[in-house]
């Protein structure tokens, strides 16, 4: 089995569309950190952040032929217990 890892910018389409092309999997882990405190500001971030890269994604993988889809697609993001805070 072969991995390719690949970064690519969220803002690229074009180059989430070659990246995907082909390939039999794509994960999508990307996302605004979680580990601050959530200002009305940070949550936007955060929704936004999660439905961008998403939207992008799922429209990379849309944009290709039948032939050239991956099997699987995985979106996952901040996964995480940070207890209590004292302050």
């Amino acid at each position: 089995m072969t991995v390719a890892v690949t970064g690519v910018e969220v803002y690229t389409p074009a180059k989430w569309a070659k990246a995907i092309k082909g390939c039999t999997g794509v994960v999508n882990l990307a996302g605004e950190p979680i580990s601050t405190r959530w200002s009305s500001n940070v949550k936007d971030e955060i929704l936004t952040s999660r439905v961008a890269c998403t939207e992008r994604v799922t429209a990379a993988i849309n944009r290709c032929s039948a032939e050239e889809k991956p099997d699987v697609f995985v979106s996952a993001s901040a996964l995480g217990y940070y207890g209590t805070s004292e302050t």
